[in-house]
């Protein structure tokens, strides 16, 4: 049996396939956009900070970061961070 880390870097591989297959799909012209338009994140701190970049930069995934480490609930972390 694998190990999680084994699985991690199984996981990211098969993500970044898909990436490249879309990638090339959207190239082709055939959809409004031609580049894929969901960012890759590392995780939910990394994904929230990418889509909210278009409001206005800031560092939102590391206070995310250093919210759940004092936090056990991840929900509440990024609602406060949301609200600052």
């Amino acid at each position: 049996m694998g190990s999680y880390e084994e699985y991690l870097k199984r996981l990211h591989s098969e993500a970044n396939h898909a990436y490249e297959i879309a990638q090339v799909a959207r190239s082709k012209g055939h959809d409004p956009k031609n580049h894929v338009e969901i960012p890759k994140a590392k995780d939910l701190a990394d994904r929230t900070q990418k889509l909210l970049d278009f409001l206005h930069p800031r560092n939102t995934a590391e206070q995310i970061r250093r919210l759940t480490k004092s936090k056990s609930l991840r929900i509440i972390s990024a609602i406060k961070t949301l609200s600052a």
